[in-house]
């Protein structure tokens, strides 16, 4: 129903028809249906709330709030478990004794003005307003338009939200869902899994013409957030927009983070700066990958620290000791992904699996997770837009941002990827920028996309400079017209 009234909307507004209001609908109704659950949960994490809020309401929404979130995180991991329906059944009681208690607060708390209604729209996993897409996008910037692309069932939807403009825009590119699983399918089968006998690269033609046609709206930008939709999340968009000639002005690819939803960037964008900590460097587990022993040796010289796990050293309980008080994170090592149970996909340690259940379970606050893996980017469907594998569940864990792999990857190339990719980190370039220029750097060696296109930077840009913060009070005086 929800992709039929996104193609509705888009028709209505292509016509002419209050094509402002329609295209607005649009991407409010597209948004609306991504990452529910995640959204949820990450709303649940520690927001400050706004300082006219009684603190004594604060303290009780807390306590509910992260009891309603243990709920959810053990609903989750038991999606593919053999717990009774009595189980169920009383789990599901406590949801909603919780959610009433909940309820209660949360509408005494929005009386206290705007900014205290929007915190509880985040806590509660509301579908955000319009409104609230516009101020994102003017807290990003004009430079950082925000891309939300939609699957309906005979077009992609492609929305663009800038701090600079006055109304989005939106384009759209006639192809249903046979014609974009053979898009997939293509994807697949030219980007092999191990790099052996790899031919032309032609899957990503059929969506040229979209981006083509949303690049006079893209002018000027300096990065993309790109928030996917079904099947999208699954393509490499760094390649897709390669190809399709988006770049900065000196002509070179432009950065790129993608995000589960808008409301998961909206999440980041207010959750308090976490304090500078220690680097985990986690490498060869198993002891059968010399390449990522090699890794993490140099990424270890490069970030400066001995708190190194590697080889047998490396076990579960030490790597997600070793999460939870560090800052920044880099992870070598097998990776599972098993699209049947998601649950059980995860990372081979020294002494098991390290599995998406696992990780539901456990807080690892980290400003930034480098997993360089095979694949661990992939995901599966629980129904609707709802993705569950290692990006969601280290996001729901208090990742704020990850660099992850769409596909296995080659060992020699991503050694040398990932030593430029911390070198640009440290020296103080944005993760989706310093992922950029290593990309750039192994392409000018290996064109194809399979070797410098499988690792995407995942979750919002950081707040910016302050000549970006007068660029956002710029267009905070576009607001009120971009409501209107």
């Amino acid at each position: 129903m929800r992709g039929r009234a996104v193609t509705s909307a888009v028709q209505l507004g292509d016509v002419g028809i209050d094509s402002d209001d329609w295209y607005r609908a649009a991407v409010v109704r597209a948004e609306g249906t991504k990452s529910l659950v995640l959204t949820g949960l990450l709303g649940r994490t520690e927001l400050p709330a706004p300082p006219e809020v009684p603190a004594a309401e604060v303290a009780r929404e807390a306590d509910l709030a992260r009891r309603l979130a243990e709920i959810d995180r053990k609903e989750l991991a038991t999606v593919e478990s053999g717990a009774s329906d009595e189980d169920r059944r009383a789990l599901a009681l406590r949801r909603r004794k919780i959610l009433l208690a909940l309820s209660g607060i949360w509408e005494s708390i929005g009386r206290c003005g705007p900014a205290a209604r929007s915190w509880v729209s985040l806590r509660r996993g509301d579908t955000p307003t319009w409104e609230e897409l516009c101020e994102l996008a003017v807290r990003a910037g004009p430079d950082t338009p925000l891309v939300s692309l939609f699957a309906a069932h005979d077009r992609i939807v492609l929305a663009v939200l800038r701090a600079d403009a006055l109304h989005p825009a939106v384009v759209n590119l006639p192809l249903d869902g046979p014609a974009l699983a053979a898009v997939e399918e293509e994807f697949a089968v030219e980007v092999d899994p191990y790099g052996v006998d790899l031919g032309p690269e032609t899957w990503y033609e059929p969506l040229i013409d979209l981006w083509q046609q949303a690049a006079p709206f893209l002018a000027g930008a300096r990065r993309l957030v790109i928030v996917p939709h079904g099947v999208l999340h699954r393509l490499p968009w760094a390649v897709v927009t390669c190809r399709a000639g988006i770049g900065d002005a000196a002509g070179r690819p432009l950065p790129i983070y993608t995000v589960p939803s808008l409301q998961v960037a909206r999440l980041h964008a207010d959750m308090p700066p976490l304090s500078a900590r220690n680097a985990l460097v986690v490498g060869d587990p198993r002891g059968d990958l010399g390449f990522a022993r090699l890794e993490a040796e140099r990424v270890a010289k490069i970030l400066r620290t001995e708190d190194t796990l590697i080889g047998e050293r490396a076990t579960i309980s030490a790597v997600l000791d070793g999460l939870s008080k560090a800052s920044v994170a880099h992870i070598g090592a097998h990776a599972i992904f098993d699209p049947a149970e998601p649950l059980s996909s995860g990372l081979s340690l020294a002494d098991g699996m390290l599995t998406v259940r696992r990780l539901l379970e456990h807080r690892s606050e980290l400003d930034l997770l480098v997993l360089s893996a095979c694949s661990t980017g992939r995901s599966a469907a629980l129904g609707g837009d709802e993705l569950l594998g290692l990006t969601t569940a280290f996001l729901q864990a208090g990742a704020r941002q990850l660099v992850v792999s769409l596909w296995p990857v080659l060992d020699a190339t991503t050694i040398d990827l990932m030593g430029a990719f911390h070198t640009a980190h440290r020296a103080g370039k944005p993760v989706a920028e310093a992922l950029r220029d290593a990309s750039v750097g192994v392409r000018a060696h290996h064109p194809h996309g399979y070797y410098w296109g499988a690792f995407t930077a995942v979750g919002a840009p950081r707040q910016g400079d302050a000549g970006q913060r007068a660029e956002r009070g710029r267009g905070l005086e576009r607001l009120t017209q971009w409501h209107g």
